[in-house]
């Protein structure tokens, strides 16, 4: 009669896999693979940043906050215009948005380039049918308490935050930023400086408004400007 064995079945695939997502003791985990390295398909693209507002004596957040101070993600306030905040640019885009009357329906059209808005008939002319405005959306590093940040450098907390300007708060901030990199001390990057931020009431024949207004502080040192360059630019 033939002898019959009986084999152990072979599971190396799934041990292998295994040892892939556990790792021995010898080959701990990186820190890397947990927050969601080699393939697990996050993207910068997925990140959401919140937006940086300034309270308007009218609108949505003049309802909880007072006009003139400064508002991170519609429900926490970071100043209150009067006393700076010390902020920092990470980043500053322009473009360009198509100047209509605000309609929650209705989203204006953007374009990157003057080329492109040209090409559909819009104009700069303030007298224009076809008209657009220049704008511009910063990306901010913003102090918070500590139990709100999100990027901590020691003893200080942070926030990033979205901040869409334009019109007046164009005029007052994006353009100091833009002289700053372009043609003054921050040439060699807009987060190297850091800006106290206040807001100051203006008014017209008609209505009154608060803008913006930024001030240059220098630079950063230099163990501030490595912890904004490793821990916070995207």
């Amino acid at each position: 009669m033939a002898k019959t064995t009986f084999k152990k079945p072979v599971v190396k695939a799934a041990e292998e896999e295994t040892q892939e997502l556990l790792k021995t003791p010898n080959e701990p985990a990186t820190i890397e693979a947990y927050n969601g390295a080699d393939g697990s398909g996050w993207g910068v693209e997925d990140i959401r940043i919140p937006y940086f507002s300034l309270v308007q004596k009218t609108g949505q957040l003049s309802n909880d906050f007072d006009p003139g101070g400064f508002v991170f993600n519609k429900e926490l306030s970071v100043g209150d215009g009067k006393d700076p905040i010390e902020l920092t640019v990470l980043r500053a885009d322009k473009y360009f948005v198509e100047d209509v009357p605000y309609d929650p329906d209705i989203r204006p059209k953007r374009f990157n380039t003057k080329t492109e808005f040209e090409n559909e008939g819009f104009s700069l002319d303030y007298n224009s049918e076809m008209r657009v405005k220049e704008a511009a959306e910063l990306v901010v590093l913003v102090p918070v308490e500590e139990g709100r940040a999100t990027l901590i450098n020691g003893t200080d907390f942070y926030v990033r935050a979205l901040w869409v300007i334009q019109s007046s708060a164009f005029n007052t901030v994006g353009r100091t930023v833009a002289t700053a990199m372009l043609a003054g001390h921050l040439r060699d990057g807009v987060h190297f400086g850091k800006w106290a931020l206040t807001s100051e009431l203006r008014s017209n024949k008609s209505m009154s408004w608060y803008v913006p207004i930024i001030r240059s502080m220098g630079r950063h040192g230099n163990d501030t400007a490595e912890f904004i360059e490793k821990q916070c630019i995207l």
